[in-house]
């Protein structure tokens, strides 16, 4: 997975709070966004601080179902959900201006069951899917402050 981000940091005193949106994407993901707030405390070089927020996805899934008949049965569809994110960080200075941390995120897009039908010989089969799409997601991030 590979992705961007921007966003603004403020430190009034001894805590740092800011605003943050990424995208991210991957083989089997459109995209995997968010727009989070962050809240961070800073310890000797490093920060260490929580963020959470708003979280989007947007994928294509393709499966194959077996059927009693002879033959099995593609299925495809776009997937688009939004849900919440929270996670935690840290993060230490390198150079003046680039900053590197390593991150875990908690995405929860819900779940939802889809209703589907396999045509055959012997009858229509009927089966469902159940697509739940919560999932943890941890990443090193390089930044560059302006």
């Amino acid at each position: 997975i590979g992705g961007v981000q921007a966003g603004y940091l403020w430190q009034p005193g001894n805590i740092v709070f800011g605003v943050e949106g990424d995208s991210s994407w991957a083989k089997n993901i459109d995209y995997l966004a968010s727009v989070r707030g962050i809240v961070g405390v800073p310890a000797g070089p490093f920060l260490l601080y929580g963020t959470g927020g708003a979280a989007f996805e947007g994928a294509h899934e393709r499966f194959t179902v077996s059927s009693l008949s002879p033959a099995n049965f593609d299925f495809n569809r776009d997937i688009n959900k939004d849900g919440w994110v929270a996670g935690a960080g840290l993060q230490t200075w390198v150079l003046p201006a680039v900053s590197v941390g390593v991150e875990g995120l908690y995405y929860d897009m819900g779940s939802d069951t889809s209703a589907l039908t396999t045509p055959s010989s012997a009858g229509a089969e009927a089966f469902a899917v159940k697509d739940d799409r919560r999932f943890a997601v941890a990443r090193l991030r390089v930044d560059y402050h302006l």
